[in-house]
């Protein structure tokens, strides 16, 4: 997908989606058509909405976090399984209910959620992604600096903009919409809030400090933004122990902090500062190595002298 346009901001658009992260991009409009449920991911995928990207805030219990909307279908009458919408999803009834489940049962589809045809086309795309990218000259480059220009995996760039996006389904972010969830850290008792998962709790600071990275400060800022803090993290300069030569560490460390989280809400299993501080600079190390060989054009052959 391409977007072209005349205009500065029209560009940038069109960079972003093409160059940084597209496939990431492109799922900001893609939704699905509920069909017979069993390739749609209650917790992960876009069913609610016919109009617009919508997902239910979860999972919310580990015997669920691998639900299939076919799960919520009663396949005897092709109807909603109300009894285990109101159990599992009591918040979500009244939405889930305009959706008409098909008699026919078909295959689940996947369709672009900016037209009524269900197909992309550049103007939709192009109207959506105005709405995501900041339209000020400083914020824009700012976005740019910091999530899409920033050499790391795409989904690690849309890992941050959600979380940047208040867009992670962290404990006080799911009260404020209603969603009865533990609104505390597991870890440390506190309430759960990003800022909280990836810079404040101490054993996100014991990462931060350990980290093959030059000191952190946060000095000036009183509580601040996610692109804030991320912004100063950004900046530290890689130390020879991380192994790194371009890229920047700070992305993996945060995204390890995620995926240890959800280890221990979901699974149970608490990895210690040392495990996870490992497992990011190894993940990082391994990216690195794999993107260099990939970039580096293949030496000439050599011809043998006549």
């Amino acid at each position: 997908m391409l977007l072209y346009g005349e205009h500065k901001q029209e560009q940038l658009i069109s960079w972003i989606v093409w160059n940084h992260g597209g496939e990431e991009a492109l799922k900001l409009g893609l939704g699905y058509v509920v069909g017979n449920g069993q390739d749609i991911a209650v917790w992960s995928d876009p069913w609610l909405s016919s109009t617009e990207v919508s997902t239910p805030i979860g999972p919310l219990t580990l015997s669920t976090q691998h639900l299939k909307v076919a799960d919520l279908l009663d396949h005897s009458t092709n109807s909603w399984d109300l009894t285990k919408i109101r159990q599992e999803l009591p918040l979500y009834e009244e939405t889930i209910r305009q959706i008409i489940p098909s008699s026919l049962q078909p295959p689940d589809k996947r369709v672009w959620l900016g037209e009524k045809n269900g197909i992309y086309s550049t103007k939709s795309g192009y109207r959506l992604m105005r709405k995501k990218v900041p339209h000020t000259g400083d914020s824009a480059t700012n976005w740019m600096k910091l999530i899409w220009e920033v050499h790391i995996p795409p989904k690690i760039r849309f890992f941050l903009w959600r979380a940047a996006k208040d867009a992670l389904p962290v404990g006080s972010l799911l009260a404020t919409r209603g969603v009865r969830s533990e609104l505390n850290c597991k870890r440390c008792g506190d309430e759960e809030s990003i800022l909280h998962i990836f810079f404040d709790c101490d054993f996100a600071r014991r990462i931060w400090q350990l980290a093959p990275i030059s000191p952190l400060s946060f000095a000036g800022l009183s509580t601040g933004s996610f692109m804030s803090r991320h912004a100063i993290a950004l900046k530290a300069t890689n130390l020879p122990p991380s192994g790194l030569v371009g890229a920047p560490f700070a992305p993996w460390i945060l995204w390890n902090l995620w995926l240890a989280r959800n280890k221990l809400i979901f699974e149970g299993k608490a990895y210690s500062v040392e495990d996870t501080l490992s497992k990011a600079m190894k993940e990082a190390k391994d990216w690195e190595a794999a993107n260099v060989e990939t970039r580096q054009p293949a030496k000439p052959k050599k011809t043998p002298s006549p």
